[in-house]
């Protein structure tokens, strides 16, 4: 038997190879009798250290957004339900004033036909007495040529497509004021924007500056066409002068009222401007705006109710007014709020 030196494992003469190391023992003799060499402990195995697990990646940071308080408090006015209410609104407004230029209700036809139906049938001639020389075949002449103009440009189906051509250009100012209310939505509500943007509140600021123009010339052809009403009156001698004066004095308030209005609107939007973007500004949220508004909204509540109630009444196709005017009433409402809750915020900022 031939013993392996190295794990003492005993093997056949003939074996070349341990068969308990599998080292090679050709050269080993056998010796009867003799014990086995003490085998030679094999050598211990090496362990390497485990790697050490690898750092996890770094997260990326949010980037900080510098924010004044004025920015953030108004940031959050913009994207809050409020605004969201009130962008609704002024949407359905746009919504129902194209479909009414589009396709006028027949019924709201019929009332203007029985209009000029009953302007035929009155006594103008007598009304306003032998100080006015009115000639009744012309006025009924002009009242064919009305309703003429009426049947064709409403009824007539033919002119649909300049109804809606008219009705966009008519609308267009609207248009661009909802899209700019959108727009600051949309960028308030963004987490990575600073504020909310100055696109949408600078096309609102150039419309009301438009609006604030364009009012003032009416204004001044309003004031020329009273004087010279009131000119004619004294020259010829009219009792109705007197009426003239009341009519003239309560105008220029109403028009003093409207341009201080718009100025306010235009005051407000300048103040957001500033705001959003950080910019000192003299301008100021005009409470005046929000108060005005708050009034109109009621009388749009009342005139909503007034619009339902005639299409339940066998109207059903004046139903586009009442939602119009409800929906101008939260508008209104909802906008009042809004510079309410703004000029609160942002008071002496």
């Amino acid at each position: 038997m031939k013993v392996c030196p190295y794990c003492g494992k005993e093997n056949k003469d003939s074996a070349k190879f341990c068969t308990g190391c599998g080292k090679s023992i050709e050269e080993i003799t056998a010796i009867p009798g003799e014990p086995a060499p003490e085998p030679v402990p094999a050598a211990a195995p090496i362990y390497k250290p485990a790697p050490a697990p690898a750092a996890p990646a770094a997260q990326p940071r949010t980037p900080v957004i510098a924010r004044s308080p004025a920015q953030a408090k108004f940031k959050e006015l913009a994207g809050s339900k409020l605004a969201l209410i009130l962008c609704i609104a002024f949407t359905v407004i746009v919504l129902c004033s194209i479909y009414t230029s589009v396709f006028v209700p027949a019924s709201v036809n019929n009332y203007l036909k029985q209009g000029v139906a009953a302007l035929k049938d009155a006594d103008l001639a007598g009304y306003f007495g032998d100080n006015v020389d009115i000639d009744e075949k012309d006025i009924d002449d002009a009242l064919d040529e009305f309703a003429a103009a009426l049947e064709t440009t409403v009824v007539n189906p033919g002119n649909v497509v300049s109804r809606i051509v008219s009705a966009v250009s008519g609308n267009a100012v609207s248009v661009l004021f909802a899209i700019s209310l959108w727009i600051i939505f949309g960028v308030a509500k963004k987490e990575d924007s600073v504020c909310c943007g100055t696109t949408g509140l600078k096309i609102i600021r150039v419309l009301r500056t438009i609006g604030l123009i364009l009012a003032i010339l009416l204004a001044v052809v309003i004031a020329l066409g009273i004087a010279f009403l009131i000119y004619l009156c004294l020259r010829e001698g009219y009792a109705e002068a007197d009426v003239l004066y009341v009519l003239a004095g309560c105008t220029a308030v109403v028009i003093i009222l409207v341009l201080f209005f718009l100025g306010g609107c235009v005051s407000t939007a300048k103040k957001y401007i500033s705001v959003s973007e950080n910019i000192p500004g003299r301008s100021r949220i005009s409470g005046y705006v929000g108060f005005i508004l708050f009034i109109g909204a009621i009388f749009s509540a009342i005139g909503a109710i007034s619009w339902i109630v005639a299409s339940i009444a066998g109207s059903a196709d004046l139903i586009v007014y009442g939602a119009s005017a409800a929906a101008t009433a939260v508008y209104q409402f909802c906008l009042s709020r809004f510079i309410h809750r703004s000029r609160k915020a942002l008071k002496g900022i």
